[in-house]
C-alpha cells in the first residue's frame, strides 16, 4: 500500500489517497481511494492490468523496483520469452533485448507486476523469481 497527497474534489482540504496493486485471480489489479474527514467525500476505484501512471510512481517510490529474475535453458527461454510477449503485448525487439539478459533480470516494475509476470510464467510450467533491487 502507497499513499498520494491529494486535495479533496469537493472542498479543498488536504487528504490522503491511499492505493495499492495486487494479484487477484490471476490478473494485476489496483486501487485507490479516500475519504475527506472535513467534508466526507469519499471515493474507490479499482481496476485491471497496470495501474495509471500516478499510482505506478506512488508504488515505485514508496516501495522500491523490482526485478523479475529468469534463469532457464535454452528450450525454457524461448517458452518463457512467448509467455512474456503475449500477455505484455511486446514487439520482437523487446523480446531480443530480454533474451539477452537471460539468466538475470529481464524487466523491473512494481511488485504486484512482477508477482503478476511470475504467476503467469508458472502456470505455463517456467520458473521466475521477485527480487528487489538494491
Amino acid at each position: 500500500m502507497a499513499t498520494i497527497p491529494d486535495v479533496c474534489p469537493n472542498c479543498g482540504t488536504a487528504i490522503i489517497v491511499n492505493v495499492g496493486q495486487r494479484v487477484f485471480q490471476n490478473q494485476l489489479v489496483w486501487s485507490q481511494g479516500f475519504h475527506c474527514s472535513n467534508c466526507g467525500e469519499a471515493s474507490e476505484a479499482d481496476g485491471h492490468g497496470n495501474p495509471p501512471a500516478v499510482i505506478e510512481e506512488a508504488l515505485l517510490a514508496q516501495e522500491g523496483r523490482w526485478d523479475l529474475w529468469i534463469e532457464t535453458t535454452n528450450g525454457e527461454t524461448v517458452r518463457a520469452l512467448r509467455v512474456l510477449r503475449e500477455c505484455l503485448d511486446l514487439e520482437l525487439a523487446d523480446i531480443a533485448t530480454w533474451k539477452r539478459r537471460i539468466p538475470g533480470a529481464v524487466t523491473s516494475g512494481t511488485r504486484a507486476q512482477m508477482k503478476w509476470l511470475v504467476h503467469v510464467l508458472q502456470r505455463a510450467g517456467i520458473n521466475g523469481v521477485v527480487k528487489q533491487q538494491a
